[in-house]
C-alpha cells in the first residue's frame, strides 16, 4: 500500500514529492535529534566515551575492516538522488549539489551521534541479542514506554522516504535512458499534465509489484537459496 501511495505521489510532480519528503523527513529529524540529545545528555552510561572509538584501532583483521566499510557506504547511499531532480529544480547548478552535501552531513552526523549514544548506554551483550532492533531498546532506555515506539516510528518514515526517493532515481534514470535511446524511446515519454516520466513509473511499478508477489509465494532469499 505505501509503495502505491509513494508511486502516485512521484507520478504527481516534483513538487508533491517534495512536500511528502520534507513531512516524512522533518519528522523523522525531529524524533532523532530528540532521541540524541537526550542519548548524550544521559547520566546512567555503561561506559565513559572515548576518542578512540573514532578511530581505526577497533578493526578486527581484514573481516572487521571490510564490515566497517560497508557501513561506511551504506552512509553516503543515496545522496546522489538530488541530481536526478536536477532538470526539475530550481537554479539546479546549485541546488541540486549543494543539496546532496548537506544531506549527506546530516546523515553522517545522525549515525555518529547514534552509534556513539548505542555505546554508552548498552553494553555489549544487550547491543548483540537485540542487533535487529537496537533502537527500539535505545529508545526504551531513555524513554521507558514509548521510547522504542517513537524510534520504530522513525524508523518506519525513513523506509517510505527512502522508497520514494528509490522511485525518483529508477525512474528518473530510465526516462533519461529512454530519451538517449539506450534504452526503448518509450521511456523517455513524460505525463501531458504532470511532466513526470509515467511509462517509466509503469514499468517499475509493475515490476516491484511482480517482485512483491514472488517474494510473498517463495518465502525469504534464504529459503530460495535452500
Amino acid at each position: 500500500l505505501w509503495f502505491l501511495v509513494m508511486l502516485v505521489v512521484v507520478l504527481k510532480g516534483a513538487r508533491l514529492t517534495v512536500h511528502a519528503q520534507l513531512i516524512m523527513s522533518g519528522i523523522e529529524l525531529l524524533i532523532l535529534l530528540a532521541f540524541a540529545a537526550a542519548a548524550l545528555f544521559h547520566d546512567n552510561t555503561v561506559q565513559h566515551f572515548s576518542w578512540s572509538w573514532l578511530g581505526f584501532g577497533h578493526f578486527d583483521g581484514v573481516q572487521g575492516f571490510a564490515a566497517g566499510a560497508l557501513i561506511a557506504a551504506f552512509y553516503y547511499w543515496g545522496w546522489d538522488v538530488t541530481s536526478n531532480l536536477s532538470e526539475e529544480t530550481r537554479n539546479s547548478r546549485k541546488t541540486s549539489g549543494l543539496a546532496g552535501l548537506v544531506g549527506l552531513a546530516v546523515v553522517f552526523l545522525l549515525f555518529e551521534v547514534f552509534t556513539i549514544s548505542v555505546n554508552l548506554l548498552l553494553t555489549a551483550e544487550e547491543i548483540e541479542v537485540n542487533s535487529a532492533n537496537v533502537l527500539a531498546l535505545l529508545g526504551e532506555r531513555l524513554l521507558p514506554g514509548w521510547g522504542g515506539k517513537l524510534l520504530i516510528v522513525a524508523v518506519m518514515l525513513s523506509t517510505i522516504a527512502t522508497l520514494e526517493t528509490t522511485l525518483i532515481q529508477v525512474t528518473r534514470s530510465l526516462f533519461a535512458m529512454g530519451r538517449d535511446r539506450t534504452l526503448p524511446a518509450a521511456l523517455g515519454a513524460s505525463h501531458p499534465r504532470y511532466r513526470t516520466p509515467w511509462v517509466a513509473l509503469v514499468v517499475v511499478g509493475a515490476v516491484a509489484l511482480g517482485l512483491f508477489v514472488a517474494s510473498n509465494a517463495l518465502g525469504s532469499v534464504g529459503d530460495i537459496m535452500e
